[in-house]
């Protein structure tokens, strides 16, 4: 595919953003943040992001945050699923889940984030499957390419 490699840069700006967006992070995203986290994004700078527990594909599970007060005297780690996470910044800009990252550069509030594919991660590549069916290969098979073990049927 002409588009599996990515990259994007993300501020801190548009991460806190994201978060503070009417509606973004709600009760049922089953995230246990402080009670005071909107304040401390809206009110703090983000000094770290990381990527946690990545599974044997490299997709990372969560992502983590710290924001720091201004004055230093109070700091929150923040962790999401980073399938929420690539909701609230937006599926173009963080195209999977599939990605490392690196601060672009020290104290900047930047952090650079490369990833691979387009986060569907049902493991079926579009374009692979666009090439198949142009050398004239029938959907069943195409099927049967990415799911080897998957039973075709007819439900109705």
């Amino acid at each position: 595919s002409p588009r599996l490699n990515w990259s994007t840069a993300l501020t801190a700006r548009e991460i806190s953003q994201a978060l503070l967006r009417p509606g973004a992070v709600h009760p049922r995203d089953e995230i246990t943040w402080p009670k005071d986290w909107r304040t401390l994004v809206r009110q703090g700078e983000l000094t770290t992001l990381w990527l946690n527990h990545s599974d044997a594909k490299g997709r990372a599970q969560f992502i983590g945050m710290r924001w720091t007060n201004r004055n230093n005297l109070k700091s929150v780690a923040l962790e999401a699923p980073s399938e929420r996470f690539r909701a609230w910044l937006g599926p173009t800009r963080l195209r999977s889940t599939r990605l490392a990252l690196s601060p672009l550069s020290a104290n900047s509030g930047t952090w650079r984030i490369t990833g691979i594919g387009n986060g569907h991660g049902v493991g079926m590549c579009q374009w692979g499957a666009k090439t198949l069916g142009e050398t004239g290969a029938s959907a069943r098979r195409i099927l049967a390419h990415y799911y080897p073990d998957a039973r075709l049927s007819r439900l109705w």
